[in-house]
C-alpha cells in the first residue's frame, strides 16, 4: 500500500512539473487559456452558482433544512434508503445543481445527520447539474435549442434516480448521530458566516475551472486529442466525437462546445452531452471530491457511481431522440 501512495505521489509531483516547464516555455498560451477558463466561469458559472451557494447555505444557517425535507422524507426513504435529511440535498442539488448536493452532503455529515454510506449514494441522486445551466447554457446557448437541454435535463435527473435505486442497499442508521447545528442568534452573524462560507466556495469553482483550462491547453499543445481522434477514426469512430469526448472527460463545458461544432447528428450530439453532463467531467469531480472526501467517500467509488449514472442517462436521451 505504500508502495502504491509512494508510485502516486511520485506521478503527481511528474505531472505538477511537466505543466510548470510547459507554461514556462510558452507563458502567453497558458495564460491565454487560464483567462477563457476565467471568463468562462464569470459568464456561465459565477451568476447561475453563487446566488444558489449563499441562499442553500442561509436555509441551512436558518434550520429550515428538518421542515423543507419532511414532505419528501418517505419517498426518498423508500426508494434510496437514505435519512430523511438527503431529501433535502437532493431538492437543493436539483435545483441548483453542482456542486451544491456535495457540499450540503458535507455539511449535514459533520452535524451527523448522514453516514459515509449515504454520502456515496447521494453520489448519483445529490450530485446532479442545475436546469439553468442545462437548458439555458447548455441547450440555448451551446447547442441552439432549448428542446435539447429539456431533454437532457429529463434524462439526467431519471438516469440519477434510477441510479439511486440500483445502488441503494440497505438503509444505515446505526453510526448516525445527530449533533445540534452551532447556534447564531445574531442574523448579521448567520448573513456573515453565509457570506463568507458561500465566497470561498464560489471561488473553488472558478479555481477548479480555471487549472482545467490549462491541463486542456496543455494536452492540445502536444497534440494528444488530436492523435486519440485519428487514431480512432481508422475504426470508423468520428474524429469530433472522440475529441469532444476526450475533452468533456475533463470539463464538460468545453466537450460539449466542441461536439457542436462538428455537424453531427442529433441522435449523436444529445445523448453524448447527456452522458458528459451527468458524469460532469474531471473539473466537476474534484470540485465535489473536495467536499464528499471530508465525509471519508472515495474517489473510485464516486467514479463508478456517476460513470453508471452517465450510461443510463444517455439511454434514455437517445429513446428521448427517436421521438423527435
Amino acid at each position: 500500500m505504500k508502495t502504491i501512495i509512494l508510485s502516486k505521489k511520485r506521478l503527481l509531483i511528474a505531472i505538477v512539473i511537466t505543466l510548470m516547464v510547459a507554461v514556462l516555455l510558452s507563458p502567453s498560451d497558458y495564460i491565454m487559456a487560464v483567462f477563457g477558463g476565467l471568463l468562462i466561469y464569470v459568464k456561465n458559472v459565477l451568476p447561475a452558482l453563487f446566488p444558489f451557494i449563499f441562499f442553500t447555505k442561509l436555509l441551512t444557517m436558518l434550520g429550515t433544512s428538518d421542515a423543507m425535507s419532511k414532505g419528501l422524507a418517505r419517498p426518498c426513504g423508500a426508494l434510496f434508503a437514505t435519512p430523511p435529511i438527503s431529501a433535502y440535498v437532493i431538492s437543493m442539488s436539483i435545483i441548483c445543481g453542482y456542486p451544491i448536493g456535495a457540499k450540503l452532503a458535507q455539511e449535514f455529515y459533520m452535524r451527523g445527520e448522514l453516514t459515509t454510506k449515504d454520502c456515496e449514494k447521494l453520489t448519483a441522486t445529490g450530485n446532479s447539474v442545475g436546469p439553468i445551466f442545462a437548458i439555458g447554457t447548455i441547450g440555448t446557448l451551446l447547442m441552439g435549442n432549448k428542446l435539447f437541454g429539456y431533454i437532457i435535463l429529463a434524462s439526467h435527473l431519471l438516469g440519477s434516480m434510477i441510479c439511486g435505486i440500483i445502488i441503494r442497499g440497505k438503509r444505515s442508521t446505526t453510526d448516525l448521530t445527530i449533533l445540534k447545528p452551532t447556534s447564531i442568534s445574531d442574523n448579521a452573524d448567520i448573513l456573515n458566516t453565509t457570506m463568507c462560507d458561500s465566497i470561498i466556495s464560489v471561488l473553488g469553482v472558478g479555481g477548479y475551472i480555471a487549472m482545467m483550462s490549462l491541463v486542456i491547453s496543455f494536452f492540445e499543445q502536444i497534440q494528444l486529442f488530436n492523435v486519440i481522434a485519428e487514431a480512432l477514426s481508422y475504426t470508423g469512430i468520428n474524429a469530433v466525437l472522440t475529441k469532444s469526448i476526450l475533452v468533456g472527460l475533463l470539463e464538460m463545458t468545453y466537450g460539449i462546445t466542441s461536439l457542436t461544432t462538428g455537424f453531427l447528428p442529433t441522435m449523436i450530439i444529445v445523448p453524448t452531452a447527456t452522458f458528459l453532463v451527468t458524469f460532469g467531467g474531471l473539473c466537476i469531480h474534484l470540485q465535489s471530491m473536495n467536499f464528499l472526501s471530508k465525509c471519508g467517500v472515495r474517489y473510485s467509488r464516486f467514479l463508478a457511481i456517476k460513470l453508471l449514472q452517465a450510461l443510463i442517462a444517455s439511454s434514455i436521451a437517445c429513446l428521448f431522440c427517436l421521438m423527435l
